[in-house]
Formats: structure tokens, sequence, C-alpha cells
């Protein structure tokens, strides 16, 4: 997918937009940040719309949880942008929330943090391969690298894409890395390779990007920004984002909104809108509409005037599921002898995958000093729905087992004061955590590029419809997709209203 920058305004003269704004009546389906950047923008040029949402709040997958009583704060979607990430950046900046950035310490980047080598699987004392490395120095720094390699993918990857590299270790793994050693690699740089950096680490393995499956290359390209030193967080929690965003706008608002169908005709837009709070049906027309709804729940939908290419694309699409468990404790533990953890993440493996610590600057000085949250499990793809079918409880103390295994801490009586638990892929507005474009997720394609087809498929506009959402970007499952996605759409849009 080719996705440039855009500039938070979009490039239609705003004295001929505003001429025509009144006239024009558009629609946004979906209140998460793509349709209230969408709203926002076309508000500035002098459009009007209106905005339909199905549940009662905006944000959609940015969501900071308060746990009731207290001013303590969890991250239930989004939690960290890319220093790259301009769109964002931009937009944060112009909601006057740029002095609320602050760094976001990931696992790799705080040397307290705990990595419980229990969980990994071993690595073999033998591989094969087709023939011995050229010396011992080699042997011992393709071992240091496997085991770099190692340390990140079960840390930091989803149950199928571990699977996958450990399918790739059994076989080629080593041989592929003796021979770009041997043949590319000058003996004076072995020492940067056993001391590289996680995120050095990883540009360098991209060097072996053709003799890896294509779900784990890719992979390995998604992870360059998790692994980043460069990543921000919003102090006070990511909702404000949407909130700042919500209050330009609110006037547009329809809460409580399900779209059931979209009729995509030529010279209008139909759709039909469920009221959950009175239980009606009822129908609108617009000119123009902007659609931000997650793709499983357009699967869903009655969908009609839309290609076949369209439709099939949309029926192809897969998102991840994903899931977190959050524990607020009635005391900072982690902050104390033996950790002395500020920030950052430790890993344990298991379903729970990856646990975060709370930063003291997430809660912006508002909340008391000795309880913390636990970002007490964060895991995506198969773990995450398996940890869904499990019942609250069990899942609670399957946690809470697994923590013990690293912070005997939090079996102490009355340590967990409150739990909070959000399963994505089990919310009726989005059934899904995010999109995701690993040709492992897909039993009708099995390439890069059969996959790309499918996602270029869904973000191109037809007719009078525009789509919008991470979706529709290159920049899936951050928010600078959400983002950049809907400038393209507005932009799209109005370019369109101004050959008319």
């Amino acid at each position: 997918m080719n996705d440039s920058r855009y500039p938070t305004q979009v490039s239609l003269d705003k004295s001929q937009a505003s001429k025509s704004g009144g006239n024009v009546r558009i629609a946004i389906l979906g209140g998460g940040i793509s349709g209230l950047v969408s709203a926002y923008e076309l508000k500035k040029m002098g459009f009007g719309c209106t905005v339909f949402e199905r549940s009662e709040r905006v944000g959609g997958r940015i969501q900071t949880y308060t746990f009731p009583g207290t001013n303590h704060i969890g991250e239930l979607g989004a939690m960290r942008i890319p220093g790259g990430h301009l769109n964002t950046l931009r937009l944060i900046s112009a909601m006057g929330l740029d002095k609320q950035l602050s760094r976001f310490t990931t696992i790799f980047q705080n040397e307290k943090c705990v990595i419980d080598l229990r969980s990994f699987s071993e690595i073999p004392s033998q591989f094969p391969h087709s023939g011995p490395a050229e010396s011992t120095l080699v042997d011992n720094i393709i071992k240091v690298v496997i085991w770099k390699l190692k340390v990140v993918i079960d840390s930091i990857s989803p149950r199928e894409i571990r699977e996958l590299f450990d399918s790739y270790l059994s076989n080629t793994l080593y041989s592929d890395l003796a021979h770009l050693i041997n043949t590319r690699v000058d003996p004076l740089q072995f020492w940067f390779i056993l001391n590289a950096s996680v995120e050095e680490l990883v540009e360098f393995f991209a060097n072996l990007s053709q003799q890896m499956a294509p779900s784990l290359r890719m992979f390995f390209g998604d992870i360059s920004l998790e692994v980043s030193k460069d990543l921000f967080l919003i102090k006070g929690g990511m909702q404000q984002l949407p909130d700042r965003l919500f209050e330009e706008v609110s006037e547009q608002f329809r809460f409580k909104s399900e779209i059931r169908s979209i009729s995509n005709e030529e010279n209008h837009v139909e759709i039909e809108i469920f009221d959950r709070e009175l239980g009606t049906l009822r129908r609108e027309k617009f000119d123009y509409l902007i659609c931000t709804i997650p793709v499983p729940v357009l699967q869903n939908m009655t969908l009609k005037g839309f290609t076949q290419r369209k439709m099939d694309a949309i029926r192809q699409a897969r998102y991840a599921s994903t899931s977190k468990v959050l524990f607020l404790c009635k005391r900072k533990f982690w902050k104390h002898s033996p950790y002395e953890i500020d920030a950052g993440a430790s890993y344990i493996g298991d379903f729970v995958r990856q646990i975060y610590y709370t930063d003291s600057k997430i809660d912006d000085g508002t909340a008391d000093s000795e309880r913390g949250v636990l970002l007490a499990s964060y895991s995506i793809g198969k773990d995450a729905e398996e940890m869904a079918d499990l019942p609250d409880q069990q899942l609670i103390a399957m946690v809470k087992a697994s923590i013990a295994r690293i912070h005997p801490e939090i079996d102490e009586p009355g340590m967990i004061e409150n739990v909070k638990i959000h399963h994505w892929q089990q919310e009726a507005g989005y059934l899904g955590g995010c999109s995701v474009a690993w040709p492992i997720y897909y039993k009708e394609t099995s390439t890069e590029e059969d996959v790309y087809r499918v996602w270029d498929a869904i973000a191109q506009p037809e007719k009078r419809v525009f789509f919008a959402g991470e979706h529709c970007s290159d920049e899936r499952a951050w928010i600078e997709g959400g983002v950049t996605s809907s400038l393209r759409a507005v932009e799209s849009m109005l370019q369109r209203i101004k050959c008319l």
C-alpha cells in the first residue's frame, strides 16, 4: 500500500469549501480517532457532518480506564506513539497536548525489568545447516544472535509468529546466518553484532528477509517501531486526545446509533440506523459518507452498490484479537527493593506475555503515590483468544499465578484491590483488536502482494463512500493509521465535491 504523509490541514481552498459546505450532507460512521479527525477537518473547511457512533463514548480503540473511586488509570487500547508518526504528533499539538508528551519505556529499555527465562522454549544445542561455520568465533556469534532474536520474538510476538520463528529456527536459520556473516560482514563488525541493541539487531536481521516466511519477514518490519527508543505516551492518559477532538465537534455526534446497512448509489448514500436507546430503525440519505467502521463489523452488515472487488476484500480481511488485564495494586511493589523499577515492562510468558508497570508520568501527579496500576497482561492473536474463552475469575487467577513467578508480592492479601479485563474481539463495535497483513492469517492468500491487494481494495473510495481507519493505512495498529487515512479520505472527498 502506498500511503503518503498528509499535513493536518487538507489542501482544498477554505473560501471555496465554505461556500458549498452548507449544501452538502455528509455522514461519518464511527466515533473513533478516524471519525473524530474527519469531522474536525471538515468543520475547519466549513463543512458540517453527522457522526454516528454505536456506543456512548468516543475514541474507539483509544480507551483510558479510570478505576472507580480513584484517579488511577490504565490503557485498555493504544498506549504509545512513535516519534516518526508526524500526523499524530501534529494533531496532539493542535489539541494543546504536546506538553503532556513523555517518553514511553519498552521491555528492552530498562535493565531492571525482569525476563522469566523459564518461559522460553529451549534453543537446540545443534542446528541443521548445510555446512559448518568458518570458525568457532563465527559459530558462537551465530548462537548469540539466535538467542537475542529468540528473546525478542518470544517477548513481544503472538503465538502464530513464535511458531513460525521456531520452525525457521529448526530448519535454516543457522545456515542463513552463517552465510550472511561469512560473506557480508567484516570480522571487525563482529563486536557490533554481539553488542547490538534490540533495535539494531532487528534492522540487521532484515538482511535475511528473502529466507524467512512472509509473515515472519513482515513481522520484523512491523516491530521496528515497537523496539524503538523513540516512543511517547500522553501524561494523564491517551483518552485526552479523542476527548479534545470531541470538544470541537460534539454537536455533530449521534450516540447509540448502530449502522445496519449502507447503500451506495450514484447520486446519494442511504444508511439504515438502529437507535439502540429507542429500539427503532430509520433510514437517512446523505450526499457523501466516510466509513471508519472496523472491517469485522462491516462483514456482518448489508452493503449495496459496491464493486465485487471491494466486497471480496472486506470478506477476506482479518483482524487480530487483543486482550488486556489491569490490576489496581494497593502499593507499587515494583518500585521498591529488590526491583526498583520506575517504568517499562517485564516478560513472563504463558498467555500473559508482557506486563507493564505504572509509569509515574502517566498519572500526571493526580493519583496517590502508594497505589499503582499494573498492566498485568497484554496479549495478541491466539493467546488473546484463549484468554477470552476463560471465565473472568479463572483468568484473574491464571494471570496472578504467572506474575507471582517473578513478583511474589502479588500474592499478599489485599494486594489486588480491583481488576479490569478487556477483550477487544468481544466488543460488538470492533470484533477485533487491530488489522493485520501477515499472510499467516489468510486462508485464501499466501503472499504479501495478495494481502496488500486486499487492504488496498478496502481503502479505495467508491462512488460517494470514502474509507478511513487504521486498516486503510500502512500504519496498522497505530493511531497514525487512523489519522493519516482520515486526512486522505477528507481530502479526496473535498476534491470530489470541488469537481462537481
